[in-house]
């Protein structure tokens, strides 16, 4: 157990952080905010091929976990991933 002046030194402690973050983020956002709009945003390589349920080669590497990209609504590693 804390006594209340640990614990009111800790709250202290945290919201000088806090404040600290917030200054940080405050200088570098005027920053960031000029350098997007001077870059041309780029498309993935990935978005450039279509997703299509029935073509394999469209779907990637989806994880074991994930629902299978044919829409069967089983998991991958139960459906086209099982070996």
């Amino acid at each position: 157990m804390m006594t209340e002046e640990e614990r009111n030194e800790i709250i202290a402690q945290m919201q000088a952080e806090a404040q600290a973050a917030q200054a940080a983020q405050a200088a570098a956002a005027p920053a960031s905010t000029t350098e997007p709009a001077a870059q041309p945003q780029q498309e993935p390589a990935a978005a450039a091929v279509a997703f299509d349920e029935n073509d394999e080669s469209t779907w990637g590497t989806p994880g074991r976990n994930s629902p299978c990209p044919c829409g069967s609504g089983k998991k991958f590693k139960h459906c086209h991933g099982s070996l």
